[in-house]
């Protein structure tokens, strides 16, 4: 039996034309999701330190010679934050009992290495030779600094707040452990949050930098 060239033609047309109504409908029902999906969130940095003294080589650990007694090379070791805030969602106090995570609002960055970036900056402009690890070789630590975060958020009353201790750990013992509370002045919002976070490390690498200092001859520790 011979089907005829207009049946075929027919029956061509009669099986093109569902799929391409149903390619019509995927396009246009992925259009309407497109029109109504979330917008990207604002990504974030720490702002560079706003201290404006030189500090050492930054592409290789300082040669340290015997004209430069004092000198040393600190390794920024282990910076924790809260579980909280290790989500690169910006955490924020909604009241005294509940934290908010800002979908729109976010770190760049894993938090905790941003935080080791700008302390590490901030310390050299402090003028201390400071680096994270791993070191490039050959180079090896004179000193080790811990940073522990018991708080890190946007707090309530829109502040940046910072608050944990440091420890300095010189030939495997601790010769420095010191709490901090710190905190900014008033935020408007997350927006400028990483800001508030920048000035508020600024004081921080302040107090590790005088925790590091040689106590004067003939004072008692």
């Amino acid at each position: 039996m011979h089907l005829s060239l207009a049946v075929v033609r027919h029956c061509r047309r009669s099986l093109v034309r569902p799929a391409f109504a149903q390619a019509v409908g995927a396009i246009v029902l992925a259009a309407l999701a497109g029109c109504g999906s979330t917008p990207s969130p604002n990504l974030y940095l720490i702002p560079s330190p706003t201290l404006v003294t030189a500090g050492p080589n930054t592409t290789h650990p300082a040669a340290h010679t015997v004209e430069d007694p004092g000198a040393f090379l600190l390794a920024v070791a282990d910076v924790t934050l809260p579980s909280y805030a290790k989500d690169r969602r910006i955490a924020v106090q909604a009241d005294s009992a509940k934290l908010a995570r800002e979908e729109g609002h976010r770190w760049a960055a894993d938090p905790e290495d941003l935080v080791v970036e700008a302390l590490v900056h901030r310390l050299r402009a402090r003028r201390v030779d400071a680096w994270p690890l791993p070191l490039p070789p050959p180079y090896r630590a004179d000193k080790t600094l811990v940073v522990r975060f018991d708080e890190f958020l946007l707090h309530q009353n829109s502040t940046a707040q910072l608050a944990g201790h440091f420890a300095v750990i010189n030939e495997g013992r601790p010769t420095v452990s010191q709490p901090f509370q710190l905190r900014s002045g008033r935020v408007d919002g997350a927006g400028d949050y990483a800001a508030a976070v920048g000035t508020v490390l600024d004081e921080l690498s302040g107090l590790i930098t005088a925790a590091l200092e040689p106590l004067p001859e003939g004072t008692d520790d």
